[in-house]
């Protein structure tokens, strides 16, 4: 396995500035990056600076579509490995290398994926990584280094990458989750543990992420709701579809947690956030329902 074995993929949208960085850090690979496809859902295609292999490719269709975007990456890739990071996501120099290394070690896993550090998230060392509880309760902390390379349940959405025969015989990410797309990485993993592929977290393979949501000023006071709406919705769909037996309960639950929250902190937005969030948690049932009817 070598670096010529990889593709890397880069979803954005209107962030030309932020994906630059990501770009650059790209370039300046220990191992030389042969091929960039860099799927852009901005509403203006601007161009960006060249690179040997660097496929842009505008997708429109990826607007509020990760899944889309990243499977239109796969498309495109060439590369018998293909790894996906967000446009906000700057690896070290080593990321690449770390990464190859996780596979050579490992060359009967389907994935790997690297390390995240981001300011709102501390790693908790008494938490697993990356495991998903018979209830269908989702860990991620990849934040830290939990002892070398670790088996895991799913891999982080920003700084992940898989086998493209693997990707393409469960093809690929599900549109179904929707708005922020919440749930599409780990229902993925699930899919991909559940044909019998094997995921692994390699804490080296390192990548900083900018959180440009907050820091380009992206999210708006209303959004608070949508935000609500997409988790809800698609977690909902994703216990229905991997958990069945517990999504009841966590419809209960987690309305009656957001009702206890809204009244300790006093505020009306939060308690607003109640009925949303039930009436999301209903929609993504009501959605899981209708597409396993349409099969």
């Amino acid at each position: 396995m070598t670096a010529d074995d990889v593709s890397v993929v880069v979803i954005t949208r209107n962030r030309p500035s932020v994906l630059e960085r990501c770009l650059d850090c790209l370039k300046n690979q220990t191992l030389p990056v042969r091929q960039i496809v860099v799927v852009d859902s901005s509403d203006v295609l601007k161009p960006i600076s060249n690179h040997p292999g660097l496929l842009h490719q505008h997708f429109p269709a990826g607007r509020q579509q990760m899944p889309k975007a990243r499977n239109e990456g796969t498309r495109l890739a060439t590369g018998k490995i293909v790894a996906f990071l967000d446009d906000d996501c700057l690896v070290d120099r080593d990321w690449l290398e770390c990464l190859l290394e996780a596979y050579q070690e490992r060359p009967d896993y389907a994935g790997i994926g690297g390390r995240i550090t981001d300011a709102r998230w501390p790693y908790d060392a008494t938490k697993p990584i990356g495991k998903v509880s018979p209830d269908g309760e989702v860990c991620a902390n990849f934040f830290g280094d939990g002892g070398g390379i670790l088996a895991v349940d799913f891999l982080p959405g920003g700084n992940m990458s898989f086998r493209k025969d693997w990707l393409l015989r469960v093809r690929g990410f599900d549109p179904a989750y929707v708005a922020t797309n919440h749930r599409e990485d780990p229902d993925l993993c699930l899919r991909l543990k559940a044909a019998g592929g094997l995921l692994a977290y390699q804490p080296q393979a390192h990548a900083l992420h900018l959180n440009a949501r907050n820091s380009l000023g992206e999210l708006k006071r209303w959004h608070e709701f949508y935000l609500r709406y997409s988790f809800a919705r698609n977690e909902a769909f994703f216990l229905a579809r991997h958990f069945p037996h517990r999504v009841w309960r966590r419809w209960w639950l987690d309305s009656w947690k957001q009702l206890q929250r809204a009244v300790a902190a006093r505020s009306a937005v939060a308690l607003l956030c109640v009925p949303v969030l039930f009436i999301s948690f209903g929609i993504g049932l009501l959605s899981h329902f209708r597409a396993t009817g349409a099969k």
